[in-house]
């Protein structure tokens, strides 16, 4: 089984901080949190 999805983000704003940053996203999908680890 796979883990992969297709999932649509719309940044509408971002922040880069010394060691962090922040995101303003849109996505088409209701679970933001499997949007925001796209990565894995």
């Amino acid at each position: 089984m796979s883990d992969r999805f297709e999932v649509e983000v719309v940044v509408y704003a971002y922040v880069l901080m010394d060691n962090h940053y922040h995101l303003l996203p849109k996505t088409n999908k209701p679970n933001i949190s499997k949007s925001m680890h796209m990565d894995k």
